[in-house]
């Protein structure tokens, strides 16, 4: 499968607009942001290796339920965030076949919102 990152931008708020501390996310409340659970599956699964989420993530069942977001995972949403920001990054990465790792998304995004607070 294909790295989406809408979707991952898409989970990663969906986790932190959970209302609860106690309230997990499960595949069922994440089967609202695309069609193919197994594609929220995989996506779940790339944001828990990339240390994004905390919960439990098992693959073999698969079943989730995740829990909040890790502080590395507010860094990167916090990045992306603005809707400016993030179209001016997809462009971008469009230059270069687009797609990136996270790290080079969140450095594109880091810059260009400098660019945009003038600095």
């Amino acid at each position: 499968m294909k790295r989406n990152l809408d979707l991952i931008r898409n989970i990663l708020f969906a986790v932190e607009n959970s209302n609860s501390i106690d309230a997990s996310l499960t595949l069922n409340s994440l089967s609202k942001l695309h069609r193919d659970q197994d594609l929220i599956l995989y996506h779940v699964f790339l944001l828990d290796d990339a240390g994004f989420i905390i919960g439990i993530i098992d693959e073999t069942a698969p079943y989730i339920s995740i829990a909040r977001l890790t502080n590395k995972g507010h860094d990167y949403l916090d990045t992306i965030r603005d809707d400016s920001v993030w179209k001016q990054t997809k462009s971008t990465l469009g230059k270069i076949s687009g797609s990136a790792s996270l790290e080079v998304v969140k450095t594109i995004a880091s810059k260009l919102a400098l660019t945009f607070l003038g600095l």
